[in-house]
Order: C-alpha cells, then structure tokens, then sequence
C-alpha cells in the first residue's frame, strides 16, 4: 500500500533556503561514490521538498557511482496482475556507463542499456531529446542530464524532467550502509573463460564485444552486477536483454560469496533454484584466483556442475 508522509528531512529544507554558494562549491562538496537506493518520490514547490511518497511494497531501484564507473538497476516488477502488461522477458533494468555532477546537475553517460533500458537505441532521437536525453552516436553514447539536491553525500534528490522549474517531483535516494573494504573492492570487466583440465587452467577464450559484456562491482559489502546480451535480440524471449542483479558478498581465504537481494527476473529464478541454502537464503560462492588487476572465478562445489571445467575471467576497471 502507497504510504504518505511530510518530509522530515530538515535538511533538504536548509539546503534550498540556506545560506548562497556558487554552483561549482555545491558540485565539488558532493561526493556520490558508493551505492545508493531509491526510497520514494518528493514533491517539490519551488525546489523545497514539501511531501514525501514512499516506494510501494517490492519496488527496489539501487544506484552505483565511482570514478570507474557508474550502474543503475531496477526490478520494476508489474503490480496491477495485468499479464498482458509484462514483456515476454521479464521485468527490470538498468544502464552502465559513467556519471558527473557539475552545476547542480548529475549527468548520466550510458554505455550500454540493458532489460527495458536495452532499446533506447530504437527510440526516435526527437523522443529522447523530448525527455531530456542527448545522444553521441559517434562515439556510442547516451547522455542524461537531471538537476540533482543535495546538503550533503548520504542523501540526494532526482529531480523529475517536468520539474526543472522547481515545481513537480524528484526521486529520493539515501546511501546504503557500508561494511568493510575488500581486495576485491571495484568494478571488473569479464574480458573471457579460462578453461581447465584437471583442475589446471590450459586455455583462455576472449569474449567478442559482439556477444555480450558483463560487468561485477565490489564496495564495502555490497555487489551488483550485470550482463548485456546482444545476441539475444529477441523479444519474445525470456534471455532478451540480459540480466542483472544486487546484494551482498564476502571474500575470504580465497573464497568469494555473493548473496542476492534482488535482481531482474531471469536471474532472480536463477539463484532461487540454485542447491545451496543456509538460513538467510541463497547464495553462490566462487573459488577466486586474485592478482593485481584481475581475477578469476570459479563454481565451487555443488554450484554449478555445469561449470566446474571452466572460470569466468575479468580485468579491474582504472
């Protein structure tokens, strides 16, 4: 059930109505490295919040900014039981790409879309520009530019296309709490499969830019991840698009653990059907082999039989 509250963040208040600063000030006091989720929607009257509406039950939305990069992802999961309004495959989405904040505004460069974000290259470049987006078609890029409220980096607002003026409604994100750092801390490009005889590793197979990319981001306890399939250009198929998820991860003794909290459908089945579970649900651990700028992963037993002759290889993103 939609739920209604005034906004007590105090703060957002005292930003907008505060003391003058220069736009550069307010862009470089703003540090948005880390994940942040989308906890509900703020009505905004001259760019001061004056109503909040919290997420409906399920919802879940979860940003991703660092100097490597930046990744955005939903479940946007269909509540009105109108089987007719789900796509053939699935539910949710996201884009990677990099992102800057400069004169009150955050700049979202998409590299690659995925779920319903997959075919903006469809849409009419007269639409995208309707809503705010500018395309680079020379150099494969998307750019979206949104006027961004802040008094600090725990904390922000999206404000809405139609709200430029001030006046409408703007997404609310708060920063996730952070555990601790790892040696895994980054984000990480899958650049091939190693294949293995015997437990020992004989071969590597790049992948071509023209099959899929994937990506994994690591950050103090938490992970997310996706996958871009460009082979799947299907529809009416349940792979269309790719997938991605978010959640949890711990690394120890050589031992990776990823534990899922939500992710696009596809892949959220996928680890729901997967044979190891303790008490807090499923999760799938890798035997990783870390160097200094990349690494490997490998099924541990009773994953993924499937798998257990190869191990996915990424490079760490500078």
């Amino acid at each position: 059930m939609k739920k209604s509250i005034f906004v007590f963040f105090l703060s957002f208040i005292i930003f907008s109505c505060g003391n003058p600063t220069s736009s550069e000030e307010k862009s470089n006091e703003l540090n948005l490295e880390g994940f942040y989720e989308r906890i509900g929607i703020v009505e905004l009257v001259n760019f001061i919040p004056v109503d909040t509406i919290l997420t409906t039950d399920g919802f879940r939305q979860t940003k991703f900014f660092s100097k490597q990069g930046h990744m955005w992802m939903n479940n946007d999961k269909f509540t009105n039981n109108n089987s007719d309004s789900i796509p053939p495959w699935g539910y949710g989405g996201g884009i990677y790409g990099a992102f800057k904040v400069k004169n009150d505004s955050l700049y979202e460069l998409v590299k690659y879309g995925f779920g319903h974000r997959a075919s903006f290259n469809s849409i009419p470049v007269d639409t995208l520009i309707k809503y705010g987006w500018e395309v680079d078609y020379k150099n494969k890029l998307m750019k979206y530019k949104v006027p961004i409220i802040a008094s600090n980096s725990n904390e922000f607002l999206q404000v809405f296309g139609n709200a430029t003026n001030g006046t409408g409604l703007a997404e609310y994100y708060v920063k996730t709490p952070e555990g601790e750092s790892s040696a895994l801390d980054g984000i990480w490009k899958r650049e091939g499969t190693i294949e293995h005889v015997n437990e020992v590793p004989v071969d590597t197979i790049f992948n071509s830019m023209d099959d899929f990319v994937q990506y994994k981001i690591y950050y103090k306890g938490k992970a997310m991840f996706f996958t871009r399939d460009f082979t799947a250009d299907d529809p009416s198929k349940g792979n269309f698009y790719g997938g991605s998820f978010y959640g949890n991860f711990t690394y120890k003794d050589n031992v990776l653990t990823e534990r899922i909290d939500y992710a696009m459908a596809g892949f959220e089945e996928f680890h729901k059907n997967l044979p190891d579970k303790d008490e807090n649900g499923t999760f799938i651990s890798f035997d990783v082999d870390l160097k200094e700028n990349s690494y490997s992963q490998k099924w541990g037993p009773n994953q993924n039989e499937g798998y257990l002759n190869t191990s996915e290889y990424f490079v760490k993103i500078k």
